[in-house]
């Protein structure tokens, strides 16, 4: 069932908050994260083998910006699963990961970094595209 980010974040359980090992926003400027998508959107412009590798990828190039993904944060669904972190400091913002299996048995692999209101934006807009958003 499709819901929407308020209904999503009203239950806290399901925001899992990435670790930090340093003030990103001070080390590496305000506009890190628009570095970082694009170095996401380089890593995955072709299928990959398996959800575990796009994850490990993720957590790699997060490493970068003092940013920690948990191992555990991430339950593999075989075919397609998305999942939202909080990556919380003074410019909150929100890492949206998706993955669906194509028909070649391959992935493609999606992770962005975004604001509130343009996740907002991002989930509202794929739910009214009838595609419904399994959070």
């Amino acid at each position: 069932m499709a819901i929407s980010f308020k209904q999503f974040a009203i239950d806290e359980d399901n925001i899992v908050t990435v670790g930090s090992t340093g003030p990103t926003d001070q080390t590496m400027g305000v506009d890190w994260h628009n570095t970082l998508n694009d170095q996401f959107a380089d890593a995955f412009d072709a299928p990959i083998l398996s959800p575990a590798i796009g994850y490990g990828r993720v957590h790699q190039l997060m490493l970068d910006y003092q940013l920690t993904l948990p191992v555990f944060a991430h339950p593999l669904v075989p075919t397609e699963d998305e999942h939202i972190y909080l990556i919380d400091g003074p410019q909150r913002r929100f890492l949206y990961v998706a993955y669906v299996q194509t028909d070649s048995g391959l992935y493609d692999f999606y992770a962005e970094i975004m604001d509130e209101p343009t996740l907002n934006d991002f989930l509202s807009s794929s739910e009214d595209e009838g595609e419904p958003l399994d959070t």
